[in-house]
């Protein structure tokens, strides 16, 4: 089994008190090579990259930009377990995952920021990794997708774990009409919170977007 996923996303908004803002930026794409002898447990192979297209701000900061292309990237890649027992959900889970960090900037790198040594642009860590991923119709004309993943660094951070996790409930309106849900929480023990200056601990991310759009399924 081969199987690959890609997401991407890029979004603007406009108000006249606060102009134009980014609000949505995201590269996600993700490949695993599994082998199995019954369809239920497969021997898999999983790697994946994570970034963003454009430059972020903290608003309504905007002469400093807080990230950028590769500033961050992500890259996990695993050996390991992935357990199918249904056609709706999977449970992949890896004792042996490398995570990749990259901030290739200047500017970034030098601050630490993303959790590198100030002026690296590079951090590895090894360590353990999980993930989950369920697609369910809920009911007629509304649809599920919910994934998330778990990393934890065979260091003394071990126990300490940074979570990615995505959920989209599409409703489907008429034959082109879609209303969407999206809601995403990130945390990352390396990625400190920063007020007046000085690092804090690290702090949940959380967003979460309705929209209406045109979709069509082939």
């Amino acid at each position: 089994m081969w199987s690959n996923a890609l997401a991407l996303d890029y979004g603007l908004t406009n108000t006249k008190s606060q102009g134009t803002q980014k609000v949505t930026d995201k590269i996600d794409f993700s490949t695993q090579l599994g082998y199995s002898t019954n369809d239920v447990w497969y021997y898999t192979a999983m790697g994946d990259f994570k970034s963003q297209f454009y430059k972020g701000y903290n608003y309504p900061d905007r002469t400093n930009y807080i990230s950028k292309f590769m500033a961050p990237a992500y890259t996990n890649v695993s050996l390991g377990l992935e357990y199918r027992p249904k056609s709706f959900y999977t449970i992949y889970v890896s004792p042996i995952a490398g995570k990749l960090t990259f901030v290739q900037d200047d500017y970034l790198s030098n601050m630490g920021a993303f959790g590198v040594d100030p002026g690296d642009k590079f951090k590895g860590e090894f360590g353990a990794y999980a993930k989950a991923r369920a697609e369910k119709t809920l009911m007629e004309n509304v649809n599920a997708i919910s994934t998330i993943d778990f990393f934890t660094a065979y260091n003394s951070s071990f126990g300490n774990v940074d979570i990615n996790w995505d959920l989209m409930i599409s409703m489907k309106i008429n034959k082109f009409l879609t209303t969407t849900l999206n809601t995403s929480l990130k945390y990352d023990d390396d990625v400190k919170a920063i007020k007046d200056g000085v690092k804090k601990g690290a702090k949940v991310q959380f967003k979460e977007m309705l929209g209406i759009g045109v979709a069509y399924n082939f």
